[in-house]
């Protein structure tokens, strides 16, 4: 199964939508290309289990903002190679504030958007940020865009590593169930192998 890069696209190049990514592409190509990664999984997931045309592109817009908050976040600490430290933690975590406040000024994004740019490090043990939600405190499109989220974060290449195997990226959520949707999970990791060979890094939305 190939994933439709179309609706990527189409919904880039909304007027809500391209501002942002043009930016945040300015700012930082890695979060750029991330965002773009997460989008094109997101909406591959969505299409696959079935939601709405409408439901998929609505993911695929919250996708493409869940990093806008990096913007306000110095690029040597996004691409740091080596660990961070406590406070330099806390200012990466901070993107996810940050973009939420940003998206809220304009009144021009939904609840359900903002709700997964501010909460889409959540995990559902209460162990994720920024304010430890648990359960079903997690709505459910947040939890769809965190799977894809890790996941995508784990097959890049990153600053400190080596991009990881779709395999591997799997075994390593798996330790992390307590903190997924598992049946959200358990449905992703028959789905995600198809998904392995994504070429990033193809700024067509700037073109």
């Amino acid at each position: 199964m190939l994933i439709d890069r179309s609706v990527v696209r189409r919904v880039g190049r909304e007027r809500e939508i391209a501002p942002w990514m043009k930016l945040l592409a300015l700012h930082d190509k890695q979060a750029y290309r991330h965002s773009l990664l997460v989008a094109e999984i997101t909406g591959a997931f969505a299409a696959t289990i079935g939601l709405s045309s409408r439901a998929q592109k609505h993911l695929v817009r919250a996708a493409l903002l869940h990093d806008v908050g990096k913007m306000e976040v110095p690029v040597d600490l996004l691409n740091k190679p080596g660990r961070l430290t406590e406070g330099e933690l806390r200012i990466v975590h901070s993107h996810a504030e940050r973009g939420y406040r940003m998206l809220l000024e304009t009144e021009m994004f939904s609840p359900d958007i903002l709700d997964i740019v501010l909460h889409h490090h959540e995990k559902l043990d209460g162990s994720g940020y920024p304010a430890g939600l648990r359960g079903r405190s997690v709505r459910n499109v947040v939890r769809m865009v965190t799977i894809c989220d890790i996941y995508a974060a784990l097959i890049e290449p990153r600053a400190y590593r080596a991009s990881l195997s779709s395999q591997k990226a799997l075994e390593i959520m798996v330790g992390m169930s307590d903190g997924l949707d598992r049946d959200l999970f358990d449905i992703f990791r028959l789905l995600a192998p198809r998904w392995t060979n994504i070429p990033i890094g193809l700024l067509f939305l700037l073109a």
